[in-house]
């Protein structure tokens, strides 16, 4: 910035500023590069007397790239205000700036009456916007209405299907988009494999690893990465670990997933997790050791019955430099998980002393404590609710059920309840 205070020193003893392209250039690296200043930038743009859309451009654009997006939005509005007429340029940065719906549907008027709503650039960033909204039926219509698709317009839809619960769709678009001789790329199949995931549709997971392998994607460390969680999730932990066994590249992801994915099996979990403090022992800082931490405690619930491993997984909660809501929730869970309910119920109470609020998956611990702090035994009014949920329940939900009930005779509404499912 001092260089470039000098040169435009220069500029204006030459009378060289007063060239609007050239005075565009300072605008442009002052809003746009990491050692610029926007401040800066509005101040030499108050010295322009012949503004031109380019320059302004360039100031929403650094707003947005510096995550200001109020500052860009009224910036735009100042800039219409004063009778500069817009180009498509400025609407992709508007669209993801924008606040909510509501300011995201002015966008898009305000686009389509310059007559820029059906430029593909624009549209694409239509879609993202109201994805980002959760207005997924308007994000579907601007896919519709699209001349020509690019593989960024499929992937943008897929992953919002999968993003907002609704991964059978996202199954449904990808089949199309691949009936249409469109090729996926990776960021498509990630999203894909996401909704995979949601859907537990294993058939649709191999598939996409044979297009991976056909692309040439297979050493994709995300791929690698979202293809190993379907196959856990699914119930194929073998043809995960396969997977994970060949990348040449492991990140800390990767060791969780795959730890995650054999946390039924004692041994194979030890190994892995030893395996993963060696590869990870100089980048145990920040998240990297909070996320250790959570698979040592993991691992060590499932040793817990044949090593002593509770106490040992207090020793290294204790330790912990700062505890969040994931690493308090794991506590509460592995007690559960063995058993120990009232001690999770003891520690939940020490979560809320200390000020970390807890999120949905905390309460899932806490009622599988409770459950093992003594059953109600009210097995018909469980199968009720099960039968009452909006979504078919899963393999989770079912096991969480049958625990209690394998005890019971299995009567006319367990039957129905298991076919329902």
């Amino acid at each position: 910035m001092s260089q470039l205070k000098q040169i435009h020193a220069q500029m204006l003893r030459n009378g060289l500023f007063f060239d609007a392209f050239t005075a565009s250039k300072i605008v442009a690296f002052c809003a746009l590069e990491d050692s610029g200043s926007l401040d800066y930038a509005r101040l030499v743009l108050s010295q322009i007397s012949n503004l031109t859309i380019f320059t302004c451009n360039s100031i929403i654009r650094g707003y947005t790239n510096r995550d200001c997006p109020r500052e860009a939005i009224l910036f735009y509005r100042e800039m219409i205000f004063n009778g500069l007429e817009a180009d498509r340029f400025p609407f992709p940065s508007l669209l993801k700036s924008c606040g909510d719906l509501r300011e995201g549907k002015q966008l898009h008027c305000h686009s389509t009456k310059l007559g820029f709503a059906s430029d593909s650039f624009v549209q694409n960033t239509l879609i993202n916007m109201y994805s980002n909204c959760g207005c997924l039926v308007s994000a579907r219509k601007m896919l519709e209405k699209m001349a020509e698709r690019t593989v960024v317009s499929w992937a943008t839809m897929i992953g919002a299907y999968a993003h907002w619960d609704q991964p059978t769709e996202a199954l449904e678009l990808f089949e199309r988009m691949m009936s249409e001789n469109e090729k996926p790329n990776e960021v498509t199949l990630v999203n894909v494999l996401s909704a995979c995931a949601k859907a537990r549709d294993l058939e649709m997971a191999k598939r996409v690893h044979n297009c991976v392998d056909e692309s040439g994607f297979g050493y994709h460390v995300k791929l690698n990465t979202a293809l190993m969680d379907v196959y856990c999730k699914c119930g194929c932990v073998s043809l995960a670990r396969d997977l994970f066994d060949k990348m040449p590249e492991k990140n800390l992801f990767c060791w969780n997933v795959v730890i995650n994915g054999h946390v039924e099996d004692s041994i194979k979990t030890e190994r892995l997790f030893c395996s993963s403090v060696k590869c990870n022992s100089k980048e145990r800082k920040g998240i990297r050791w909070h996320w250790s931490a959570c698979c040592l405690l993991a691992a060590i619930w499932v040793l817990s019955s044949s090593c002593g491993g509770i106490e040992s997984a207090l020793d290294v909660f204790q330790e912990l430099p700062k505890k969040d809501v994931m690493t308090w929730t794991a506590l509460i869970t592995g007690l559960a998980m063995c058993g120990e309910g009232e001690m999770a119920l003891e520690y939940f109470h020490e979560m809320q002393k200390s000020g970390v609020k807890p999120d949905a998956v905390t309460f899932v611990g806490i009622l599988a404590a409770c459950s093992h702090a003594g059953r109600a035994g009210r097995i018909v009014e469980a199968g009720e609710l099960i039968r009452k949920m909006p979504k078919a329940p899963d393999r989770f939900v079912l096991e969480a059920f049958l625990v209690p009930a394998e005890s019971m005779e299995t009567s006319k509404w367990l039957k129905e309840l298991l076919d329902h499912s």
